[in-house]
Formats: C-alpha cells, sequence, structure tokens
C-alpha cells in the first residue's frame, strides 16, 4: 500500500470517528433543543443526522454530485442555523415567562384583593345577617307585648262588661221588684205607693191613730209613670209639686174637740207632711165625714203653719 492511500485512509477514519462524536452530540442536542424551539431544534437534528456516516452514505447514494466536504458544510450550516434561531425562538417564551410572571404576581394580588373585599363582603353579610336576626327578635317581642297588651285589655274589658251585665241584671231585678211593690199598695191610703206607704209614720207623729187619712202626690204624669216602673224615688219625690193630706175624723168626737186641739192636730199633721217632703207644698185637710172642717198650710210671706178651722 502506497503511503497516499494509507494517509487518505486514516483521514477517512478520522472523518467518520469524528462525523460519530459530533452527530451524536448534535443528535443529542436536537432533541434537547425541539422543546425550546421546534424549527431550530429540528434544523440542528437534521443537521446532526448528515453528520453520521450511514445517513452520509445513503445520501451520497441518492445523490453522487453531493461531496463529503458539500455534506459537511451543510450539516454545518444547519447546526449553525438552528443554534442561531434557538435564542430569537426563545425570546417569545422569556417574554412570555416575565408576562406570565407579572400576570402570576397581578393575579396573586386580585387573588389577595378579592380575598379581602370577600372577607369584607362577608364580614359585612354577616353584620347585616346579625342586624336582621336582632330587629326580627326585637320585632318578635314587641308583637307579643302588643298581644299581651290587647290580651289583658280584652280580659278587662271582658270583665267590665261583665261587671256591666251584672249590675244591669241587678239594677233590672231590683226595678221589676220595685215595680212590683209599687204596683201592689192600698190606694185607700194615697195615690202613689210612697204615698201611702207614709201614712203609718204621718199617724204615728200626729198622735190620733182613730182618723182615717189619703196622701196625694201631685206631680206630671210622665213622673208618676216612670216611678210606678221601678224609677228612683228620690227623683220622682224631686218632682212633686205638692203633698196634699187628707185626714176624715169621727164628726162626733170633732165636735167635742176644742179649737185649739183642732189646730195642734192640723198643725202636728202640716209639720209631718213638710218634714216627709220638704221640696213640696205642704197642705192639710180635715173632713168630719160630712164636709171639710179644717185646712192647713206655710204663709207664703211669713213661712208659719197657717191653719183655718171652718
Amino acid at each position: 500500500m502506497s503511503k497516499e492511500n494509507k494517509a487518505a485512509k486514516i483521514k477517512t477514519i478520522l472523518f467518520q470517528i469524528f462525523s460519530w462524536i459530533f452527530g451524536v452530540f448534535f443528535i443529542l442536542g436536537g432533541v434537547i433543543y425541539l422543546f425550546d424551539g421546534i424549527i431550530g431544534g429540528s434544523m440542528v437534528l437534521l443537521g446532526a443526522l448528515l453528520l453520521l456516516p450511514p445517513v452520509f452514505k445513503q445520501v451520497h447514494i441518492r445523490i453522487p454530485k453531493l461531496q463529503g466536504w458539500l455534506s459537511a458544510l451543510i450539516a454545518a450550516i444547519l447546526i449553525i442555523g438552528g443554534v442561531s434561531i434557538l435564542p430569537e425562538a426563545d425570546s417569545e417564551p422569556e417574554i412570555a415567562g416575565v408576562q406570565d410572571s407579572s400576570q402570576v404576581e397581578e393575579l396573586n394580588n386580585d387573588d389577595e384583593e378579592n380575598t379581602e373585599k370577600e372577607d369584607v363582603e362577608k364580614a359585612d353579610a354577616l353584620a347585616e345577617e346579625e342586624r336582621l336576626r336582632k330587629e326580627k327578635i326585637a320585632e318578635e317581642v314587641r308583637i307579643k307585648e302588643e298581644q299581651q297588651i290587647q290580651e289583658k285589655e280584652r280580659l278587662e274589658e271582658e270583665a267590665k262588661q261583665a261587671e256591666e251585665e251584672k249590675k244591669k241584671a241587678e239594677a233590672e231585678s231590683e226595678k221589676n221588684k220595685l215595680k212590683e211593690e209599687r204596683s201592689n199598695f192600698d190606694s185607700n191610703k194615697g195615690n202613689v205607693y210612697v204615698a201611702a206607704t207614709t201614712i203609718e209614720l204621718i199617724e204615728s207623729m200626729s198622735g190620733d191613730a182613730n182618723a182615717d187619712m189619703y196622701m196625694r202626690l201631685d206631680a206630671s204624669e210622665s213622673s208618676v209613670d216612670e216611678y210606678n216602673d221601678g224609677g228612683s224615688e228620690e227623683e220622682f219625690l224631686k218632682r212633686v209639686s205638692s203633698a196634699n193630706l187628707f185626714i176624715v175624723i169621727d164628726s162626733t168626737e170633732w165636735s167635742y174637740t176644742p179649737d185649739s186641739s183642732k189646730k195642734d192636730l192640723a198643725v202636728t199633721a202640716l209639720k209631718a207632711v213638710k218634714k216627709i217632703y220638704p221640696d213640696s207644698i205642704a197642705r192639710v185637710s180635715i173632713n168630719n165625714e160630712f164636709r171639710e172642717v179644717a185646712t192647713a198650710e206655710y204663709g207664703f210671706w211669713s213661712g208659719e203653719p197657717k191653719v183655718e178651722l171652718k
């Protein structure tokens, strides 16, 4: 073997060794660069493949004009070009990373602000809920107190009505009792019940139990009807205009009675009438079974008893 052939063979072996080393190295780099940039990584990977002897051999077979140095030049251009564009391809991710960091920070700030805002809103909502709860409790207490007051007023009103009805029933019962009582009296003693019941009192005050007496109370018809229907006796007596006592005495006894005793009888009877009916005009008339024999009344000016014997 000549010295030139031996040198060429050594040169070929060295070329293949370096081709394998650089090819494998840049293949690994191309694979890694693919994650940083597809274009740059692909160019590096393609240039690295061209450096591998098997690939170079297949390319040379298909393209005979492609010499070894030309193939190496193309591979170098691809690798250098791919590597050169990697920073440009990666600049956007870096910027995007910066932007993403800013956005993340902004998002974190927004999240904090939103969290604080949510906490404030939650606190406000809880405070509003507590206020509404207290207002509801206060309203329930107020309604309950109003109901208690209304119930108390209702019970008091019912008790008042019951008391009024009781008094009304008692008054009605008393009125009916008086009405029945005042309808049963001796009409020979007086024109109304109260007149007839006072005769015994006048007889005891006059001291003469043998005389027949009759009391007539003059009042309006409506006053008499109201009294007979159970009305107030006190009110009726205030409306009596005159109280007239009629005494019938035995004619023989009257004829033997001295005039002074006759006058004393008339005055005593007149005072008795005035005492019982102080607001009325009192009159006394004495009859001896045949005619009126004496009258007694109070003088208009003097106010003293005035007796007239006939």
